[in-house]
């Protein structure tokens, strides 16, 4: 996720487990046509979205460990450490509860 970020400038934004596809101790993400750019209106609520998708995924297997949590996935692939507001309101969207942050 991070390298897709950061090299092909995109978020997959409909990742599920069917989309991960796992060889020779790699992950490979696939069927991104629905990918955005980091500069979409809905960027970052589709990677937290995204995030929470991956980490579940994951936590499922019993045998993974030191699994970040969709905020600290989030977090390490955008390199954004936001005030505890703007997270919140980022957040907030995902889960269509939010109010904009006060200015």
């Amino acid at each position: 996720m991070k390298t897709m970020y950061e090299k092909a400038n995109l978020i997959h934004a409909d990742l599920s487990e069917d989309n991960v596809l796992w060889f020779e101790e790699y992950c490979y993400l696939i069927d991104a046509g629905q990918a955005v750019e980091p500069t979409d209106v809905n960027a970052l609520q589709l990677l937290y979205k995204d995030c929470q998708k991956i980490t579940d995924f994951f936590v499922k297997w019993k045998n993974v460990r030191d699994i970040f949590t969709a905020d600290e996935l989030f977090k390490y692939i955008t390199s954004c450490y936001f005030n505890d507001e703007i997270a919140n309101h980022v957040i907030g969207r995902v889960v269509g509860k939010t109010a904009p942050p006060q200015k």
